[in-house]
């Protein structure tokens, strides 16, 4: 099978003949889907210093992905970039978010 996409996924036969007889068997194809983010998310965000800021990251993956975020290469905390990864068994993606936190007028 050439370019296989996850419309593919069936339940095959395979049938075999000869002068002696023939055999079948069953075998189930699932196609795996590496992620990819998707839709149109900002990368740049300010946030008014105390209040919240939520990120959202979408994909489309299969199997159903492991999903981290970091911040600057370390833990969340505040201002910096943001980074969302999903990973799969076929594959991984990855956007980042700019998050700058700007004081309270006043």
């Amino acid at each position: 099978m050439m370019n296989v996409q996850k419309s593919d996924e069936a339940t095959f036969t395979c049938v075999a003949k000869n002068s002696a007889g023939q055999a079948a068997r069953e075998f189930q194809v699932n196609v795996l889907v590496p992620p990819r983010i998707v839709g149109k998310m900002v990368e740049d965000m300010v946030v008014v210093e105390g209040e919240s800021l939520e990120l959202e990251c979408d994909f489309d993956a299969d199997p159903i992905p492991e999903i981290f975020w970091v911040k600057d290469t370390a833990p969340l905390k505040d201002a910096g970039a943001y980074r969302c990864t999903v990973r799969n068994k076929a594959g991984q993606a990855e956007k980042t978010f700019n998050v700058r936190v700007i004081l309270k007028p006043g």
